[in-house]
């Protein structure tokens, strides 16, 4: 019974030799080393995100003195260093073209009963928004949320107008 311990501990020692001199011959030597450069590269394009805050009037009261005024928002978030022209077109309901519309909301439940309205950059609402190079705002990209107010105006003396809601959909263009 001694002799077959012996012998299992001499079987176990030869069996672990082995496979430590395996492992060894088999891990790589190192005798010099090679190195280069990766190089890393990334580019920006010009992108911007659109959004708007509704133009609302609140009650028109057609016999009133003075014009109905009003505002709504664009905001714009371009790449840092992007420009063009940020456009709205004569709407839904406008007649004319793009370049010389003529704005008008459309009564919720009788048709062919309107409202004239417009829209302007300026806040003493002489120049209005339109498809010209004139009548465009400007766009500066900063990378960071820019908002541009949309100014509005119904004219009085638009008698004819029935009682209840009216409106329309302006389409807004940013060009970059």
């Amino acid at each position: 019974m001694k002799m077959n311990l012996k012998q299992n501990s001499v079987k176990l020692a030869i069996a672990a030799g082995l496979v430590v001199g395996s492992v060894s011959v088999t891990m790589p030597a190192f005798a010099s080393t090679k190195s280069t450069n990766l190089e890393v590269k990334a580019s920006i394009g010009n992108a911007c995100v659109v959004s708007t805050v509704a133009l609302d009037f609140g009650t028109y009261d057609p016999n009133a003195a003075e014009a109905l005024e009003g505002t709504g928002k664009i905001k714009t978030t371009c790449t840092s260093g992007a420009s063009g022209t940020i456009k709205i077109n004569k709407g839904t309901n406008g007649t004319g073209d793009n370049e010389n519309p003529t704005r008008r909301m459309l009564h919720a439940t009788a048709a062919e009963k309107y409202l004239s309205y417009d829209v302007f950059t300026d806040d003493g609402r002489t120049q209005q928004w339109n498809h010209t190079a004139i009548g465009d705002a400007e766009l500066s990209g900063t990378g960071s949320e820019e908002s541009l107010t949309v100014f509005g105006e119904i004219t009085v003396g638009q008698t004819d107008a029935i009682a209840g809601d009216y409106a329309d959909t302006l389409l807004v263009t940013i060009n970059y």
